[in-house]
């Protein structure tokens, strides 16, 4: 489920700590769960991309087969997910 996923995403982003001139592309959740971001501030330079939420949901949708935490939503609920998430 989602809290394994998050659980070995935090480990994983952490185990980049061993790595020397890498750029990690984190997706959106990455940030919120598990202090990751405090993490990311700490040990590199974060950037911040800031996407329109229209935008976002259509990209979700166009690739709902692999987002399963959106599978069966609709568009609506689909944004009120990425608004309070």
């Amino acid at each position: 489920g989602e809290d394994f996923f998050r659980q070995i995403e935090a480990e994983i982003l952490r185990n980049t700590k061993l790595l020397t001139n890498v750029i990690v592309s984190c997706g959106g959740g990455t940030a919120a769960y598990n202090s990751n971001m405090d993490w990311m501030i700490s040990n590199g330079m974060t950037i911040y991309l800031n996407t329109d939420l229209n935008i976002i949901s259509s990209r979700i949708e166009q690739n709902i087969s692999v987002r399963p935490m959106f599978s069966g939503l609709s568009t609506v609920e689909i944004k009120e997910k990425l608004n309070v998430d």
